[in-house]
């Protein structure tokens, strides 16, 4: 990959842009060698813009979660990688619907929601990664899985633009989901749909799983 096409992603992004990023400092295992181009991205804005150029002039990328369970090559990765931050870490409940970001650590979003008396996912409870990881492989343990409480997941492609999919779009299925297949699509946040119940409770539930 030669200078410029660097320089036309730099310019392109207002989020953090690193050259020869080592991916051992990004993962749980504390292995990987360095990506070409590490991105993270300031906005929702910014990810569609850097995705929608780096598609156009035919760089290829991966999103990157928490990096729990995951190996890199001592050889590092070519191209874009992408991971999500700050911005996309955020929680808001209303009423039954729990809308959380794709970088919202599982572990956490379960403790939250138990603890606002919300019940559903506690069967993510001790899982490591993120709730975008958490989506792409519909985690979860013999309690049951978290796709099973997913309304609606809202993407952006390749080109830049946005589509919200909904439960039965998704296809979820043990340990899988539509985006094992479909590469082009960057969850950027989902919405969950939980029952009310006893916090107290819910958080003793918990606390067994883990």
């Amino acid at each position: 990959m030669i200078e410029k096409t660097f320089k036309e992603i730099i310019n392109a992004a207002r989020g953090a842009v690193r050259l020869n990023e080592p991916m051992a400092k990004h993962t749980t295992f504390g292995i990987g060698g360095p990506a070409d181009i590490f991105f993270e991205p300031a906005d929702s804005d910014d990810l569609a813009c850097v995705i929608r150029h780096a598609s156009e002039i035919g760089i290829p990328w991966w999103v990157l979660g928490d990096g729990a369970n995951v190996l890199i090559s001592d050889k590092g990765i070519r191209g874009l990688v992408i991971k999500l931050g700050r911005s996309f870490a955020k929680i808001a409940i209303d009423g039954e619907f729990v809308t959380a970001g794709a970088a919202v650590k599982l572990d956490n979003l379960v403790t939250k929601t138990a603890r606002a008396g919300l019940s559903g996912i506690e069967c993510a409870a001790g899982i490591p990664g993120t709730v975008g990881g958490g989506i792409v492989m519909n985690a979860g343990t013999y309690h049951g899985c978290i796709g099973s409480r997913v309304e609606s997941v809202k993407v952006i492609r390749s080109d830049g633009s946005t589509a919200e999919l909904s439960q039965n779009e998704i296809g979820f299925r043990y340990r899988w989901s539509i985006f094992q297949s479909s590469i082009s699509d960057i969850i950027m946040q989902a919405v969950f749909r939980l029952t009310p119940a006893d916090p107290d409770e819910l958080m003793k539930k918990v606390e067994e799983i883990r």
